[in-house]
């Protein structure tokens, strides 16, 4: 194909928006089941989901790993491949390696029947509601 770049920017630009959307729904799904699930549970969910989550953490790791091939594409039809591209190939193979496979890991916990649906309330910290009515309705 003449215009095959154009394809692999466009799946450049997807892998740096799946790496975007990984980086911050990592963050919320690690906020969730903290407030939902402790840590022994979560170790005992992640070995009784081991067979499920292997499988589908491998297929995710795949599709990342060929964009990141494409992103290499990319480098070599500009001409930018060189020490700088090695390393950030390496480490966008490295970053999908691990943040899909724990992307993973979170969302097959996240909905198992080892998590809670309520989250787990922490008495030492304050409750935005009082008797199911936001505190600055009751401060008043």
């Amino acid at each position: 194909m003449g215009n095959s770049y154009i394809v692999d920017i466009f799946l450049s630009y997807s892998l740096l928006a799946w790496i975007a959307f990984s980086f911050i729904n990592i963050k919320a799904q690690l906020a969730d089941l903290n407030a939902r699930i402790t840590a022994s549970l979560f170790a005992q969910a992640m070995y009784s989901l081991r067979f499920i989550i292997i499988p589908i953490a491998i297929f995710s790791v795949v599709i990342g790993l060929f964009l990141v091939y494409r992103f290499y594409a990319v480098l070599l039809f500009f001409n930018a491949w060189g020490v700088g591209g090695a390393g950030m190939i390496l480490l966008l193979s490295l970053y999908i390696l691990i943040a899909n496979s724990l992307q993973v890991v979170l969302f097959c916990v996240r909905h198992s029947e080892y998590v809670i649906e309520k989250p787990i309330v922490n008495k030492n910290i304050k409750s935005l509601f009082v008797n199911n009515e936001p505190m600055h309705k009751v401060a008043r």
